[in-house]
This record gives C-alpha cells, sequence and structure tokens, in this order.
C-alpha cells in the first residue's frame, strides 16, 4: 500500500512477489481499505482496492480480506471488494454506476453522481489532513487550489436535486456532508493561518489584539464552527464518532488554543469569539450508534441513542412490535422511555422477545420530532432472533 505521494508504508506489504515464494501454505493478502494519515478525512480507494484484488489474484493467494478502522466511512470500497468476488471483470466505473443506483434510486442523477464518486477515487482525492503526531492531523495552510479541487462538492449537491425517497435522500445527505465536511477543513486549516499571522502583529504590537486578533480569531471559530457541524451530519456509529474525537482532540485544541490573545487582550475572550455550545445544525438528529439486527432468543436489546438538536428533549422512547410475516398471534409489542444519562445520551432497553421484531426510536425536542431509522414508522429497524 502508498501514501497518496506514492511513497511505501511499509516494504512488507509492497513485496507482493513474495507471496510467490509461499507454496505449501494458503496465502491471503489484507490490503487497507483506508490509509491512518487521512484517518479523520474521508477516504474512497475503489479503484486500489480492485488493484490490490488483481494483485492478489496475480501472485496465487488464495483469498483476500480488507482491513480497516472505520465502518460507514469505507463502505463503497468494502462494497466494490465483493462486488468484484462475483464478477472479476469489475471495474471502478461500472462499480460507482451500480453503487449510486442502489444507494440513491433509479433517477436521471445517478450518472451525474457516479461520475462525481468516479472523479475523486483513490489518489484523486484531495488532501487535507496528514499524519502528525498521530492520523487525520490539520495543518494551519492556505490551498490556492482548494476552490478547484473542491468543486466536486457543488456538482453533487445539484446533481441531488434529482434525488427522490426519504432512505434515498438519507443516504445522498450523509456524503454530501461528509464532502461539505471535508472542503470546510481546508477552509478552516486557511482560517487557521490567518490567525496565526494576526497574532503575530499582536505579539508585536499588543493595541492590535481587539482589532486584527480578535477580528482573525471570530473567523477561525467560525469556519471550525461549519466543519464540526457538517461533521456531525455524518455521525452514524461509535467507529464514526472517533472521527470527531481524533478533529477535536488532534486538531482544534491547538487551533482554538486562545491563551495569547487573551494574554494581549488583559481578559476573556468574548462569548462571540468562543465555539457554540450548542448543536448548530438547521435540523436535528436522532443517532443510535449500536444498531444490531440479530439478538439471541430470551434476549433484551439495549439500546442507546445520542440527540443532536438545538433544543432539549422532553421525551425519548423506543416503540416495537413483531415482525408481521413471523407470527400469526397476537404477540403484543410495546413502548419504552428511555432515561437520560448524560448531556443529550439516553439508554433504554426492549425486553426479551419470542419472535423477530421491529422497532424505532422518536424523540420530541423542543417543536422537532426526530427518529431513528429515517424514515420511521415506515421504516424501522428490524431485529432477527438466532
Amino acid at each position: 500500500m502508498h501514501h497518496r505521494d506514492n511513497s511505501p508504508i511499509c516494504t512488507c506489504v509492497l513485496e507482493w512477489r513474495r507471496y510467490l515464494n509461499v507454496t505449501r501454505h494458503k496465502k491471503w493478502a489484507i490490503p487497507w481499505m483506508e490509509d491512518d494519515p487521512d484517518l479523520s478525512a474521508p477516504q474512497l480507494w475503489v479503484n486500489r482496492t480492485l488493484e490490490h484484488m488483481e494483485d492478489a489474484k496475480k501472485y496465487g493467494c488464495n483469498g483476500l480480506l480488507g482491513i480497516h478502522w472505520r465502518t460507514h466511512a469505507v463502505g463503497p470500497q468494502i462494497s466494490a471488494m465483493g462486488a468484484k468476488s462475483w464478477d472479476p471483470t469489475l471495474n471502478s466505473k461500472s462499480f460507482w454506476l451500480d453503487w449510486s443506483k442502489a444507494s440513491f434510486g433509479d433517477s436521471a442523477a445517478i450518472p451525474e453522481i457516479a461520475t462525481v464518486f468516479e472523479s475523486i477515487d483513490s489518489f484523486l482525492m484531495p488532501l487535507v489532513v496528514s499524519w502528525a503526531g498521530g492520523p487525520g492531523k490539520m495543518h494551519p495552510t492556505c490551498d490556492a487550489t482548494a476552490e478547484e479541487k473542491f468543486a466536486f462538492v457543488s456538482k453533487l449537491e445539484e446533481a441531488g436535486q434529482k434525488v427522490t425517497g426519504t432512505a434515498n435522500l438519507a443516504r445522498f445527505n450523509y456524503w454530501l456532508s461528509t464532502f461539505h465536511y471535508m472542503k470546510a477543513i481546508s477552509d478552516t486549516n486557511c482560517a487557521w493561518a490567518d490567525y496565526n499571522a494576526a497574532m503575530d502583529l499582536v505579539k508585536k504590537d499588543k493595541s492590535r489584539a481587539k482589532t486584527v486578533g480578535l477580528a482573525a480569531r471570530h473567523a477561525l471559530v467560525a469556519n471550525a464552527t461549519t466543519m464540526i457541524t457538517h461533521l456531525q451530519q455524518t455521525l452514524t456509529n461509535v467507529g464514526e464518532l472517533g472521527t470527531y474525537m481524533n478533529i477535536e482532540s488532534h486538531s482544534l485544541l491547538e487551533a482554538l488554543d486562545a491563551s495569547a490573545l487573551e494574554a494581549a487582550l488583559g481578559e476573556s475572550l468574548p462569548p462571540s469569539a468562543n465555539p457554540p455550545k450548542v448543536y448548530q445544525g438547521k435540523a436535528g438528529r436522532l443517532i443510535v450508534p449500536t444498531a444490531r439486527t440479530t439478538l439471541e432468543k430470551a434476549e433484551p436489546l439495549p439500546l442507546r441513542a445520542v440527540v443532536l438538536a438545538a433544543a432539549a428533549c422532553t421525551e425519548v422512547t423506543i416503540t416495537y412490535q413483531p415482525m408481521a410475516s413471523t407470527t400469526t398471534t397476537a404477540a403484543a409489542g410495546g413502548t419504552v422511555s428511555m432515561k437520560k444519562v448524560a448531556r443529550e445520551v439516553y439508554e433504554g432497553s426492549i425486553p426479551a422477545q419470542s419472535h423477530d421484531f421491529e422497532y424505532y426510536v422518536t424523540a420530541k425536542c423542543g417543536g422537532e420530532s426526530l427518529v431513528f431509522p429515517t424514515g420511521a414508522p415506515v421504516i424501522q429497524q428490524s431485529v432477527v432472533l438466532i
């Protein structure tokens, strides 16, 4: 495997031909589905994954396993790996067309959407973070070519106006938010560089702290807030929460350090110069990080829900019922109230069931009614007993 600059990560991984020397045992290739340096940014390695599968076959491997940190974020390359196992002739162009249709519905937008994804596949994806004391670090720098590099985001957004259907739109908006977040990283990198430049001036003349310093600080906070808000639209499970933790602890703690500016001001920053503590999204979100699809008989199903909303929630409930196809008896469902355990984190449990069942979660927050899964109660989360 390579970094995107084609420098080797590990010689032992690159020496594919050594597989030819293994003749007395079965051999499996285990390529990465994502790279550590970019671990806080989106990565689409479909084309590279297909190439790795061709290499594994060429060198006589018995099989191939994809290794990764995240799950939802690397879904396309995992899907491509599975699809090529059935169709050895699969290429990235045909994959993106089929994947877009399966993900977003069979609409007139599909060819345009597939073209956008193909245009940023593998080494064509822009770089906005890198390895620096750990994975996915932001850097205070301005990219003069950012507008050109991120033109694909507007193209995707325009094509998405033709997508219809609640579930299709939810899947599309996940990816659109992912790329808006990526562009916002680039914007925040630049705002960070501008802030550092402003602080260099403040160090020479403290009287500039209330003008040049605070202006640059406000711009940095605004960009970081936009970035985090886009990232919050992509959170779906516990693994992806790691991206959130990474970008905050590894980058923003440094970027948003205000100690030098406060020292120059001789006072604390005004509230407007600090990141907001309230969710800034246009619409709230209800996230169930672990959505199991199977359960042992006589086993209750514990659930945790995370709510992102501007207003506090007054009620979060789980509604469950037997699957209609599993029983002809009058088996009853029910409703369970979830208990708030920390900030906007709620927990509850569906009691052990005797039949396969389905459920959805509802949160009432201010004037909003949020649901999981998207499209509930028409669309519900299914659980099969084993």
